[in-house]
């Protein structure tokens, strides 16, 4: 890699360590504060919040960096579309999150109006963060993007450890740190995409709006794929098991999330650069030989961390998710191959191609629910974590196949460390 791609993936690397570091302290303080059942409706919320926005934001933040790269689209009219279209967005997602986590928050003693309330704000500024990172990207604004990525988990951090250290922890608090972290997280990440923005620029017509949206769906879909191929096993959890069962998994599956999230610091530099490059080809065969040595070197790592499972979750969780240790274990065997298919995935995209992977992820979804249902009865989360470790194995080893075939990566390049 060259001293400039270097120095963007440094500038995002630290931005993600960072937000990992903050969201590593909400996980410890929350995992011992709240209770098992409590926790695991922590974890579906956050799960549920993640999920609708990647699918309500329209795939808008691929689609507006893509058009920005390649100069298809100009800064002004790329804030004036999305300003118009961020208050329609957030309806869907947020009746989504309502939905599927209304019943656990009536259970913790929150009424009908502060459910959707909270509902709204919380997506809204999940949604906010996600669709002005799009211009951020597309204007190689590497440092702005690192700073928008760690904004809310740093917040969050920040207001769970003032309750944390005046011993007044609930989750009604929780919630409502979550709420207040995401909506300072879009308002600051709005400010930082505008900056330069000569509001009385260019302006964008309805037929491109139209145009901008139908091009990001398909990144939306797919990124809405990925996240439930990997997130689908605790819904499975809390369906066979029980909410407690769900926060015990998430556990486990929140510490591979923090590592294994890393690598999209470069993922999204190596995005930025497809989209702006004038032979993104060449850039794509550079990338899949990034993300194998980054399956090597973290795959090593995660296979060194497996054999500490049992002491790493007393350490860190305590008593109360001491049959967690598998769960940590295999979650550990996992950061090898979810670290490489999280930096395939954007190369794809980058390519202007979001479509060519979207089989490989369906392929990797149904892989998982299926294993979950029938492995879940047998050895309860256990279960879950082995479909999911199987899942993501298929995920990278088919987005290697798609190289392959339609881009003519050799294999070697795709399996092999290379320190070229």
């Amino acid at each position: 890699m060259g001293k400039s791609l270097l120095f963007r993936v440094f500038t995002i690397f630290t931005g993600r360590m960072a937000a990992r570091a903050a969201q590593f302290v909400v996980f410890l303080l929350l995992a011992r504060t709240l209770e098992p059942t409590e926790f695991g409706w922590y974890g579906l919320l956050t799960t549920s919040i993640l999920l609708a926005s990647l699918l309500g934001s329209l795939g808008l933040r691929q689609a507006v960096a893509y058009r920005l790269g390649q100069k298809r689209l100009g800064h002004a009219a790329a804030i004036h579309a999305l300003l118009l279209i961020l208050p329609v967005l957030a309806l869907l997602p947020s009746a989504a999150v309502w939905l599927a986590d209304g019943g656990n928050l009536r259970a913790a003693g929150l009424g009908e109006g502060g459910i959707i309330l909270a509902v709204l704000l919380a997506t809204a500024g999940a949604l906010t963060v996600m669709i002005m990172q799009g211009v951020l990207l597309g204007l190689g604004r590497t440092t702005g993007f690192s700073l928008s990525d760690s904004l809310y988990p740093i917040v969050l951090m920040l207001t769970v450890g003032v309750l944390w250290l005046t011993g007044t922890v609930t989750f009604l608090r929780v919630l409502a740190a979550v709420v207040g972290s995401y909506c300072l997280a879009g308002l600051l990440t709005t400010m930082l995409a505008a900056r330069g923005w000569q509001a009385i620029g260019e302006r964008i017509a309805a037929p491109e709006v139209f145009d901008l949206v139908r091009h990001g769906i398909a990144f939306a879909v797919n990124l809405f794929l990925i996240t439930l191929s990997a997130r689908v096993s605790i819904y499975i959890v809390e369906h066979l098991m029980s909410d407690a069962a769900a926060g015990q998994f998430f556990a486990g599956q929140r510490f591979n999330d923090i590592v294994t999230q890393i690598a999209m610091s470069v993922g999204m530099v190596l995005f930025s650069d497809t989209v702006r490059s004038d032979d993104p080809r060449a850039v794509l065969h550079r990338n899949v030989k990034i993300a194998a040595n980054i399956l090597w070197v973290l795959g090593l790592v995660g296979v060194a961390l497996s054999f500490f499972a049992d002491q790493l979750v007393l350490l860190l969780l305590g008593e109360a998710y001491a049959g967690t240790g598998v769960v940590f274990a295999i979650a550990a065997l996992m950061i090898g191959p979810a670290s490489a298919a999280k930096i395939l995935y954007p190369s794809l995209a980058g390519m202007g191609k979001p479509l060519s992977g979207t089989m490989v992820i369906v392929t990797c979804l149904v892989v998982n629910a299926v294993l979950s249902w029938l492995l879940i009865p047998l050895m309860g989360i256990d279960g879950a974590a082995y479909a999911l470790l199987i899942s993501q194995v298929v995920l990278f080893l088919g987005y290697v196949i798609v190289m392959y075939r339609l881009f003519g990566v050799p294999l070697r390049d795709c399996l092999l460390p290379t320190l070229k």
